[in-house]
């Protein structure tokens, strides 16, 4: 049942290969802006290395961190919302699966499609037309990399719960969940490059278990033991958010089936 959620996910992405392909586009003119602009800055700077990174380092991060992005930022929670405006969600809830776990696997379609149009060809074109470096540990980069895309899932899921709740958007809501995530998870600017007060705070939150630990993975800032410690934290959080998404999901269907959809 839930494989064919899948399935029938990358099938109606199909019909909309034009907007992966203007996405593609648009993700290798970011790349080629953000090459031209920390070329720009090493080389105004004088410096071979800024606050532990030389240029490729830091240009290897970005472009694997534009990789990640797209993987997990499917936007499922306006998919979310749209159930609850609709009355979409009373239908699904009619057949025998779970809301929450279905909307994992409708996910999966959105992940495997962008995987495959968006993320392999811009980091093949990377790593021919500069030279990016591959993944120090590359097993220890997807287990984290996997881990991290379910703790923003629930955090995602925990957004779009919202719409049980507001009569309004949750565009608003999301928008500042990614405007902070784009901060606090290092996505844009590595943590190292911080003040160390703001680095230890955004350790403390659950975004950086999605950008940031997988990406230190990747150019080898983080090896050897170190690496099952974050494993645990990303563990940690993936329970904790789990648990709440359950606890608040719980709530919003008995909202449904109180007020009958």
């Amino acid at each position: 049942m839930y494989l064919d959620v899948t399935a029938l996910g990358i099938k109606e992405m199909l019909a909309y290969r034009t907007e992966f392909f203007a996405r593609l586009v648009g993700a290798l003119i970011n790349l080629a802006v953000l090459w031209f602009v920390w070329n720009a800055v090493f080389a105004a700077s004088g410096l071979a290395v800024i606050s532990g990174f030389s240029l490729s380092a830091m240009i290897t991060y970005l472009v694997v961190s534009s990789c990640i992005g797209p993987l997990i930022n499917s936007g499922f929670e306006y998919e979310i919302e749209w159930d609850v405006r609709t009355g979409r969600l009373s239908t699904i809830l009619t057949k025998p699966v779970s809301y929450p776990i279905f909307r994992i696997f409708k996910g999966f379609s959105n992940t495997i499609f962008t995987l495959i149009t968006n993320v392999l060809p811009i980091f093949l074109i990377s790593i021919l037309l500069i030279n990016i470096s591959l993944p120090v540990n590359f097993l220890a980069f997807l287990i984290s990399v996997v881990l991290g895309y379910f703790v923003n899932y629930f955090m995602v899921f925990l957004t779009g719960m919202w719409a049980f709740w507001s009569t309004g958007s949750v565009w608003g809501l999301s928008l500042s969940r990614r405007m902070i995530s784009d901060v606090m998870s290092g996505a844009l600017i590595p943590l190292y490059f911080f003040p160390t007060w703001f680095a230890d705070i955004a350790r403390l939150l659950p975004f950086q278990t999605v950008f940031h630990i997988p990406l230190s993975i990747y150019l080898g800032k983080i090896v050897g033991i170190d690496i099952f410690y974050l494993f645990v934290q990303q563990v940690i959080w993936l329970v904790i958010l789990g648990f709440l998404s359950y606890f608040v999901w719980k709530i919003a269907e008995r909202k449904v089936i109180v007020h009958g959809g």
